[in-house]
């Protein structure tokens, strides 16, 4: 009986709440800073996957704002991005630091839930976080004026780890697309979505890319679109979507 229950409880364990289907855009302008992110999540363990409960992927980490995509909830390792990035944050003096502390924070505790879930099906593994493990973008006021910056931990050749550093300049416009993002790559090239951002203002043309993704990919990637605006008097919701 006992052997029944414990084969019964594995796969469950196995389980891995994952944003993998996420759609977030980043913009970066010198007056302001944009988070825009969709609400799907995916519970899935490499083989098999499934709808989770829809919820907000913009959260308060301390002073900052920060956004998650990708593997950020692993039982088995008790991995926990949300958790491990608030603490990381914590008393940092900037934004910059703030980015890489969470990134420091991450990294071990990531890099044993891969370990872990590679391990089990390196197969399944592959086909689920081939492209992506996980991102996550920061974003706060620095002496009075909005700074940002993001990380993605993506597989190198060999599949290790490797990590892309996003750090946009103070005095230009920038964007960072991060999760799901075809259908923004496929927009046009960088000077096509800079336009996007000048035409449209960086929380419109933010939402518009996130909403291209839910069209393509409505399997995986799914509304409501949550906006956030970040200026020198503060954070304020464009579209609150699920976010409270």
């Amino acid at each position: 009986m006992l052997a029944k229950l414990l084969c019964w409880l594995t796969p469950a364990l196995l389980w891995s709440q994952s944003a993998g289907g996420t759609a977030g855009v980043a913009i970066f302008t010198p007056d302001r800073a944009v988070l825009a992110v969709d609400s799907r999540v995916t519970l899935t363990d490499g083989r098999a996957s499934r709808r989770g409960a829809d919820e907000c992927k913009i959260q308060s980490a301390g002073r900052f704002q920060l956004a998650l995509a990708g593997l950020y909830d692993h039982a088995e390792t008790k991995f926990d991005a949300w958790r491990l990035a608030e603490q990381a944050a914590a008393g940092a003096p900037s934004v910059a630091e703030a980015a890489a502390r969470v990134e420091r924070g991450l990294q071990p505790a990531l890099e044993s839930a891969i370990g872990n879930m590679r391990a089990i099906d390196p197969a399944a593994f592959s086909r689920q976080y081939a492209r992506a493990h996980l991102a996550f973008v920061i974003a706060g006021l620095d002496q009075g004026l909005p700074g940002m910056a993001a990380r993605a931990f993506v597989p190198d050749r060999e599949g290790n780890l490797r990590i892309v550093r996003w750090n946009p300049s103070p005095d230009t416009t920038s964007l960072f697309a991060f999760g799901e993002h075809a259908a923004i790559d496929a927009y046009g090239p960088k000077e096509a979505l800079l336009r996007l951002v000048t035409d449209a203002g960086p929380a419109e043309a933010a939402q518009r890319l996130v909403q291209l993704e839910i069209a393509a990919s409505p399997e995986i990637v799914g509304p409501p679109v949550a906006v956030l605006e970040l200026s020198k008097i503060g954070p304020r919701w464009i579209r609150q979507g699920l976010c409270r």
